[in-house]
C-alpha cells in the first residue's frame, strides 16, 4: 500500500504508518555535569558521550565516569538495556546503537538522545536497526536545526514517520539482520587485517629496495 509519505513510498499492506513517539516511552538526552571534564572520575558510573555512539555499537574505549551523586542528579537520563542512542549534535550527528544488556549503569550527555521503544509495540533490535536505516536517517538531516553546530530537537524525532509491521515480523527482521550484519562486520575485519598485511609488506618492500637488500 502507499504510505502516505513520499520519500517512504509504499510498504507491506498489513504494516502500520506511524510517528515514533508513539511506540516510545522515552524520548530525551542527558546533560552534561556542570565542570565538564574536571569533575570526571576515573571509576563510577559510565558517562556516555557521542564519541562512544557508533553504527557497529558502543565503543568504551575512551569511556569516561560520573560519581554517584552526579548520577543521582541526573536519575531521570539513566541508560537502560536495549534503549537506543541517537547523536543529536555536531559532526557524527545521527549515528546510533543499541545498548546492550550487559551495559551496568549509565548515564548520557546532553549530545546524546535515548530512545526507549515500547516493547508491546517495538522490538528494541528492530527500533535500533530502524534508527540506523535510510528511514530515519534522511529525516534526522532533514531535520537539522542551528546556525553553529547542526542539531536536531525531540519534537521533530518524536514526529519522525516509521513503517511498522507486527512484532513477529519485527523479531523475524531483527534476527535475520542480526545474521547478516555479523557476516558483513567479519568480512570487513577480515578485508582490514588483509590491508594491514599489504601495507607492512609494502613498507618492508621499500626499504628493502632502498637500503640495497634487493639484487
Amino acid at each position: 500500500k502507499d504510505s502516505g509519505v513520499e520519500w517512504l513510498g509504499k510498504v507491506p499492506e498489513h504494516w502500520r504508518v506511524c510517528k515514533l513517539k508513539q511506540v516510545t516511552s522515552k524520548i530525551g538526552s542527558g546533560r552534561t555535569p556542570r565542570g565538564g571534564s574536571t569533575v570526571y572520575v576515573t571509576s563510577g558510573i559510565m558517562l556516555l558521550r557521542s564519541q562512544n555512539i557508533h553504527f557497529d555499537g558502543l565503543r568504551l574505549e575512551d569511556v569516561v565516569y560520573i560519581t554517584e551523586e552526579m548520577n543521582a542528579d541526573m536519575i531521570d537520563t539513566a541508560v537502560y538495556p536495549y534503549d537506543t542512542l541517537l547523536n543529536i549534535t555536531g559532526a557524527s550527528l545521527g549515528r546510533c546503537a543499541m545498548v546492550p544488556p550487559s551495559i551496568g549503569r549509565a548515564n548520557v550527555n546532553q549530545h546524546v538522545c535515548i530512545i526507549r521503544p515500547l516493547v508491546q509495540q517495538c522490538n528494541p533490535s528492530f527500533m535500533a536497526f530502524m534508527t540506523s536505516s535510510r528511514v530515519i536517517q534522511y529525516q534526522v538531516f532533514a531535520s537539522e536545526e542551528g546556525t553553529s553546530r547542526e542539531g536536531i530537537s525531540f519534537e521533530k524525532i518524536g514526529n519522525f514517520k516509521i513503517a511498522l509491521p507486527p512484532l513477529d515480523e519485527q523479531a523475524e527482521i531483527a534476527s535475520y539482520l542480526n545474521e547478516q550484519t555479523s557476516r558483513i562486520d567479519a568480512l570487513e575485519d577480515k578485508n582490514q587485517q588483509s590491508i594491514e598485511t599489504l601495507q607492512e609488506y609494502r613498507s618492508a618492500l621499500i626499504s628493502a629496495a632502498v637500503t640495497g637488500q634487493i639484487d
